[in-house]
């Protein structure tokens, strides 16, 4: 039987900058990952030409960047504004877009050498 991936922590992520900006009480950061070719999140989806599931872009590098920045950001309860823009393939290097706009809410993007692939809102409210 096949091994199923660890969502967290699936893929390597290298953090590029991390800022407080304290006029506007924002903190941003920027991290670094590439999808293997022979990523488990690419098995299936689709043969032939492999794109990596949107549920692993959010599971297995954006939560992981938040889980580093602010642990105590445990489990989202809302993902809103999910855009899929493009798809992503096997050796994309990516670079990931965290920013804290409130106590509780992490907007993200992701990019490909300048190409917006997926961004989002995750809410992190206990209520």
């Amino acid at each position: 039987m096949a091994s199923v991936p660890t969502l967290t922590a699936a893929l390597p992520l290298r953090l590029l900058e991390h800022a407080l900006e304290p006029a506007n009480s924002r903190e941003r950061a920027s991290f670094e990952a590439t999808i293997a070719a022979e990523s488990l999140f690419l098995r299936g989806h689709f043969p032939g030409r492999p794109i990596f599931p949107g549920i692993a872009q959010v599971a297995a590098i954006v939560l992981p960047g938040i889980h580093q920045l602010w642990p105590a950001l445990v489990q989202p309860r809302r993902l809103s504004r999910l855009k899929f823009r493009a798809p992503i393939s096997p050796g994309d290097a990516l670079i990931l877009t965290l920013e804290r706009g409130g106590a509780e809410s992490v907007r993200f993007r992701l990019m490909r050498a300048g190409t917006l692939c997926s961004e989002g809102v995750l809410d992190f409210s206990r209520a």
